[in-house]
């Protein structure tokens, strides 16, 4: 292959890349989620990417791509920092654990693990619950208290959310968002401020086991972020100001869609 023929072909991977971190960026920032349930499949089935380095090359995007969303979440006032430390500590931990945990699971276990967390979360959104734990925190508005039983059940949700960070290569935060409505009476707003928090903690850890492990691809990396970070800046400040009702049912259908298909794919796969 020329060297005109090596630089097209890294053309069209840049461009395709692009698109996928924008939509996986718009997706962190308008809901708070580390935008992996996105950019891993994408990645796998768009880019052919091997499964490991989709997992691990989306992991190292998550954390600038968080940062951007926690600014204007931040600015808003809608991040309660406290919860955030209480579960992003044991989820860094259980991170390494997950990360560490890929090399006992094939390709075809994470995506169909991935397709999984898609379909339900879909479910849940295009359902409709999360509209109405957001509204019963909205006419209770309780804080964080830092009690013991507080700190415990934060802590031990973040230990699973982070081995789960770590195994499919997402933040977690489709699961941490209503989990805080429930557990804290968190309006929704804050939820999807707070868990783009433990999403970036979640990542630092994650992303330097995998890169070790080789898993990390600093050019799909940089491609992506060409996206992912206008994209959080974006999705977050549409969230901010829109009716989050109308926006979860839309993504909830969309994660059904793609989880219905993706797991197709992966189990027809050479069939």
């Amino acid at each position: 292959m020329s060297d005109a023929d090596l630089i097209n072909a890294d053309l069209i991977r840049i461009a395709q890349a692009v698109p996928v971190g924008l939509a996986s960026g718009i997706l962190s920032g308008a809901f708070g989620v580390g935008g992996g349930i996105i950019s891993v499949p994408l990645t796998r089935h768009l880019l052919g990417i091997a499964p490991h380095v989709a997992v691990g090359s989306t992991l190292a995007v998550i954390l600038p791509t968080a940062c951007v969303g926690i600014y204007n979440y931040k600015k808003q006032g809608k991040l309660v920092v406290p919860l955030a430390l209480s579960s992003g500590g044991t989820a860094t931990i259980g991170s390494v654990i997950g990360s560490a945990g890929t090399k006992f699971l094939n390709g075809e276990q994470l995506m169909l693990i991935l397709c999984g967390l898609m379909l339900l979360v879909g479910i849940d959104f295009a359902s409709g619950l999360s509209s109405r734990v957001r509204k019963s925190a909205d006419e209770k508005p309780r804080e964080f208290d830092s009690s013991p039983r507080s700190i415990a059940i934060a802590c031990s949700t973040g230990l699973f959310i982070g081995a789960l960070a770590g195994m499919v290569g997402v933040g977690g935060g489709f699961i941490l968002v209503p989990l805080y409505c429930y557990a804290f009476g968190l309006p929704v707003k804050t939820a999807f401020g707070t868990s783009l928090l433990v999403v970036a903690m979640v990542a630092m850890p994650g992303t330097v086991v995998h890169y070790m492990e080789g898993h990390v691809d600093v050019e799909l990396v940089g491609s992506l972020l060409l996206g992912s970070l206008p994209g959080a800046w974006i999705g977050s400040r549409v969230a901010l100001r829109a009716n989050e009702r109308y926006l979860k049912i839309a993504f909830g259908a969309v994660l059904i869609v793609m989880a219905l298909v993706f797991a197709y794919r992966e189990l027809t796969d050479g069939v």
